[in-house]
């Protein structure tokens, strides 16, 4: 099952604990931020409320949520959900775990930063002040 929600948000270049990104993604709103995971994942449940709440409160930034029934549904089509995203060291690349969450520029959905899990993406939005 896929659900989704917009709303915009303009992001600058990120740098968190968990990783800081090129100069060439952008990250800080105007932005969409992508979080993918299962229903009955508490980490995935974090992560939407914090960007639908993102969504809600900011005119630049949007939310994309897709939401899997199952945790298998969700780890079948994690291969395509990191498709076109990058990051420091291919972090991206070894990330099994619900959520994924992934900046996307609002201006050429091509370009997909990775932000990381639950933890990583409240990190963010703190180390940034977007809340």
């Amino acid at each position: 099952m896929l659900r989704a929600g917009f709303g915009l948000i303009a992001l600058p270049i990120i740098t968190s604990r968990a990783f800081t990104m090129s100069a060439t993604l952008k990250t800080t709103p105007p932005i969409t931020y992508e979080v993918s995971g299962f229903a009955a994942c508490g980490f995935y449940q974090r992560a939407k409320t914090l960007v639908l709440k993102l969504e809600q409160e900011r005119e630049d930034v949007k939310a994309k949520v897709i939401e899997f029934d199952s945790r298998s549904d969700y780890k079948t089509a994690l291969p395509q959900l990191k498709e076109n995203v990058v990051s420091d060291n291919d972090a991206h690349v070894s990330h099994t775990s619900s959520p994924l969450v992934v900046a996307v520029d609002n201006n050429d959905s091509t370009k997909r930063a990775f932000i990381g899990g639950a933890s990583e993406f409240q990190a963010f939005v703190d180390e940034h002040q977007l809340l």
